[in-house]
């Protein structure tokens, strides 16, 4: 009887050693999240050189690495001297967002960062349907909307008339807020051929938003012409 009780004692302890140093090694990938330098700094092009990041299992965790590897992509010529290592950044950043979708599949950024990734690639086909995705699982977050913008402005030819349609809603969307006011402005003044498809978003929108648009559009082009 007191074997039984021994190997019961040793198997939960054995188990809540186990579980402690799981809990420590989660708690870690965590700090190390929070406590990493900014996304912009070499480290990461180089560790997107050598595989997929890491992530941990918080949402905060996941979004960093997805920060990362767009921030890198961003600035991938400051990391790739050869087209091979282009494609080693792309590859690396398509695994990190696919894996982070595999178990948050309610991340839209995971979309939009893979989507971003696979354009870069060439892959317009898998690029439009991960930004189809991301716009359907976060059509009102005004903090990816400024990205996608940027994105579909971008590379505007390869974009679907599916996805190029949705942009609307990101433009009614920035044009609530200050800084995607500021964006959408400049994009106005120095892009002629945007002006017609600001126009007729703006248009339907309440006249006080319409106003402070026009305002900030005035603003861009006085210090355009020097005034």
């Amino acid at each position: 009887m007191k074997v039984r009780v021994q190997v019961w004692r040793w198997a939960a302890l054995s188990g809540f050693a186990f579980a402690t140093l799981l809990s420590a090694a989660t708690f870690w990938r965590e700090f190390d999240s929070i406590m990493a330098p900014d996304p912009a700094e070499p480290e990461y092009g180089v560790a997107l050189l050598s595989g997929p990041l890491a992530f941990a299992p918080s949402s905060y965790s996941k979004k960093a690495a997805l920060k990362r590897c767009y921030e890198v992509l961003q600035a991938r010529y400051s990391y790739a001297t050869a087209e091979d290592q282009t494609h080693k950044l792309v590859d690396n950043c398509l695994q990190t967002a696919a894996a982070i979708g595999d178990v948050m599949p309610s991340m839209s950024f995971a979309r939009f960062v893979g989507s971003y990734a696979a354009m870069i690639e060439g892959n317009t086909e898998l690029s439009n349907t991960l930004l189809g995705e991301a716009f359907a699982l976060g059509p009102n977050e005004g903090w990816l909307a400024g990205s996608r913008f940027w994105f579909i402005e971008s590379y505007r030819a390869q974009i679907s008339a599916e996805n190029r349609a949705l942009e609307d809603d990101d433009i009614a969307l920035l044009a609530s807020a200050y800084n995607g006011r500021n964006m959408l402005a400049n994009r106005y003044v120095t892009n002629e051929a945007f002006r017609s498809r600001a126009v007729n978003v703006i248009e339907t929108l309440p006249q006080e938003e319409q106003k402070r648009f026009l305002y900030r559009v005035r603003k861009f082009a006085n210090a355009q012409s020097g005034q």
